[in-house]
């Protein structure tokens, strides 16, 4: 045969054009998404035109059976083409193109934060001077990609000016612990403003903050500022 018709109305990869291309039999073809430009070059292994255009179509084959050169030059054209994709390791295609989806989801993860909380759940004095802080952020520590920093961020309250940033001394699935040294302490103390504390999750170059709160519970621990501890019931 001379030519073959494709009249499809959508494809995946059309292997009948590859099969037909190797007998060099040239491929006539709607351009339909997906398959058939993938492996016809119009006008050089085979003929694409508009989907639905059966005038177009029986033009081209017409030109086919005008012109014997023509013919066999696309013809051989055709057969050359399939020997070479026939020649390709699909495999190796397949699973290079498997990695390069794998590094860019990676990649994509690094830019990207996870769900986390940010809840008070203790502190200490370790030396009576600096303070050790326990954060509960409920992040999947497991699924965070490398570097992923927690940091305890103070704001003052009226400004937002970020006051100062400390990085978490270690973490675990549950916890984010803090070493706040006495020097920032004193930092937070110069404002004239009250001075919020946060917690901020930097993933690559992204990164997101959120108020440092406590656990639901019904009494409420605060310090008076003669350094002693009172309680008082959630309002």
């Amino acid at each position: 045969c001379t030519a073959q018709l494709f009249t499809s109305t959508n494809e995946g990869q059309a292997l009948v054009i590859l099969e037909a291309q190797a007998q060099g039999c040239i491929p006539v073809s709607f351009d339909i998404n997906f398959g058939p430009a993938d492996s016809i070059t119009d006008g050089h292994n085979g003929f694409l035109v508009r989907h639905g255009d059966i005038q177009a179509m029986a033009d081209r084959v017409q030109q086919l059976m005008d012109d014997p050169a023509l013919a066999a030059r696309m013809s051989q054209q055709a057969r050359t083409f399939a020997s070479e994709y026939q020649a390709r390791d699909l495999v190796s295609l397949w699973e290079d193109t498997m990695s390069i989806a794998k590094m860019l989801k990676k990649l994509g993860a690094k830019n990207r934060v996870p769900h986390f909380e940010a809840r008070l759940r203790g502190v200490d004095f370790p030396d009576g001077q600096g303070l050790q802080v326990r954060v509960e952020h409920r992040a999947h520590v497991e699924d965070l990609p490398d570097p992923a920093t927690f940091e305890l961020v103070f704001v003052n309250r009226d400004s937002k000016e970020e006051i100062a940033a400390v990085a978490s001394s270690s973490v675990d699935e549950q916890l984010a612990v803090f070493d706040v040294e006495p020097q920032l302490l004193g930092e937070t103390q110069e404002q004239d403003a009250a001075v919020d504390v946060n917690l901020r999750l930097r993933v690559g170059k992204a990164m997101e903050m959120k108020r440092l709160g406590l656990p639901e519970t019904m009494i409420l621990p605060y310090f008076t500022t003669h350094k002693n501890l009172s309680f008082r019931p959630k309002q």
